[in-house]
């Protein structure tokens, strides 16, 4: 069964693979394909793959423990859910607040 955490985690650390492992990881992770399929797309053994996959996720999760870069998104986007329920409950309305809101979940 495939790992969920490593298919988000992927959008946090991808960028941190070689071109050839983040393009495994990829396929298997995002298009669903099966490992077959990939070393068939990438020219290497299904073995290959396999290991490649292994590799990746040992990585991966030993940076997020090490970085915590998901927990802290969750973090922050709990908080910010928090703050425009208060917002919402109080009734404030102003627009800029909202717009200030969108403004900080777009850059994280």
């Amino acid at each position: 069964m495939k790992n969920l955490q490593v298919a988000y985690l992927l959008d946090f650390y991808g960028n941190l693979f070689g071109d050839k492992q983040r393009e495994i990881l990829e396929m298997y992770y995002q298009e669903d394909m099966s490992l077959s399929e990939i070393a068939s797309a990438v020219g290497i053994t299904r073995q290959g793959v396999y290991d490649n996959i292994r590799r990746g996720e040992k990585e991966i999760l030993s940076l997020e423990s090490r970085l915590c870069l998901m927990d802290r998104f969750v973090e922050i986007s709990r908080s910010l859910d928090s703050i425009e329920q208060i917002l919402k409950s109080e009734s404030v309305t102003d627009e800029r607040v909202y717009s200030a809101l969108t403004d900080i979940r777009s850059k994280i």
